[in-house]
């Protein structure tokens, strides 16, 4: 039986995505918004997203109204922690490539046993992925 509720972390590259119509993901980011606030509304699926991910998109007004359909989960001092110790670990290469605000999706992500990733930077999902099995 599939879980009753899925919850789905939201970064700020499908915010740019989704309010840039001249990103070459926005119509993918324009469907799965829709899925997502269908999912919302159906009481199927939790949308987060955290602070940090508002501040970096390119226009954070309109973002924050795009996420009203989102919880956001706040970057405390365990999670600045656990980004410093991500980019401490040598042995992830593309770390020097990421953000603070994408650390801080990774991070959340495994913190909060998140079921999906709504990003459309492969490092990100990358190395989401990686945090997931340690």
């Amino acid at each position: 039986m599939p879980p009753l509720r899925t919850t789905v972390l939201v970064d700020e590259t499908f915010f740019n995505a989704l309010l840039r119509r001249d990103e070459p993901c926005h119509a993918d980011a324009a469907a799965c918004y829709e899925e997502l606030v269908a999912a919302y509304e159906a009481g199927t699926t939790v949308v987060v997203t955290h602070a940090d991910a508002l501040t970096a998109t390119i226009d954070p007004d309109r973002a924050r109204q795009v996420a009203a359909i989102c919880a956001v989960l706040p970057i405390d001092a365990d999670v600045r922690r656990e980004i410093r110790r991500i980019r401490s670990d040598a042995t992830v290469p593309v770390v020097a490539e990421l953000g603070d605000s994408q650390l801080a999706t990774i991070v959340l992500l495994a913190r909060h046993r998140l079921d999906e990733l709504a990003s459309f930077d492969p490092a990100v999902r990358r190395l989401a992925a990686a945090e997931r099995r340690r």
